[in-house]
């Protein structure tokens, strides 16, 4: 005997009704603190991104896994008025970001992009040093509260100095573990990148000598840090 088995779409009604009968056409639609899973992502995706087509989307401190960022990166090219994305606190890990990052690798609207909190390691950092190389869009990342290290420092180093000049704000801060030994790194994107106006890295493990340092390189070369 056999039996069939029929995929049941997922429901979320209280979602549902409240994107589309409270969100505007190209509004901020802010959806943090929901309790949200990576299935609501596909009522997320279809009244909010795609039907509202929204210029900012507020997923913070939900449930979501690298399953939920593959659903909403699919996406991405559907909407032209998406210019704010904010994923922090949720469960994102490395795989999420490498699939978000090979979505943004052509995408020339998202303006601002908010991962922190979601375990991302330094082969995190891999993937969207990847894409900054080439997309010339991103103004501001937030990557605060992760488990980014001084390798992973270098690697943003590289690609800021090198490639990228249209990031704007990078936070790096409660990455505790990058140390001292990011401060030449650190110095060069001060020197170097001309488009870095806000680095925030306090609450990292760096010495008072370092923080120092900082402090005086990034006030000579007109760049806020919060150290």
């Amino acid at each position: 005997m056999f039996f069939i088995l029929e995929l049941v779409p997922h429901k979320n009604s209280e979602l549902f009704d409240y994107i589309t009968k409270q969100c505007q056409f190209g509004s901020e639609i802010i959806l943090s603190e929901e309790n949200l899973v990576d299935r609501d992502m596909e009522i997320v995706v279809q009244n909010a991104i795609l039907n509202r087509q929204c210029s900012s989307l507020d997923l913070k401190e939900n449930k979501l896994t690298s399953k939920g960022a593959l659903i909403i990166a699919g996406v991405f090219h559907l909407n032209i008025r998406l210019k704010k994305l904010h994923l922090s606190y949720n469960y994102l890990s490395d795989r999420g970001v490498q699939i978000l990052s090979e979505a943004l690798l052509s995408n020339i609207t998202l303006k601002e992009l908010s991962l922190g909190s979601n375990q991302i390691t330094t082969q995190g950092i891999n993937y969207l040093t990847e894409m900054l190389e080439v997309n010339q869009t991103l103004e501001k990342l937030y990557l605060y509260e992760n488990k980014i290290d001084d390798d992973g420092m270098k690697l943003l180093a590289d690609v800021l100095i090198e490639h990228n000049q249209t990031l704007k704000v990078l936070s790096l801060y409660s990455n505790k573990l990058i140390t001292d030994k990011s401060l030449d790194f650190i110095i060069d994107i001060f020197k170097h990148n001309q488009s870095l106006q806000r680095f925030e890295i306090h609450k990292c493990d760096l010495s008072s000598r370092v923080k120092s340092r900082l402090q005086d390189v990034a006030e000579q070369n007109s760049i806020s840090i919060s150290v």
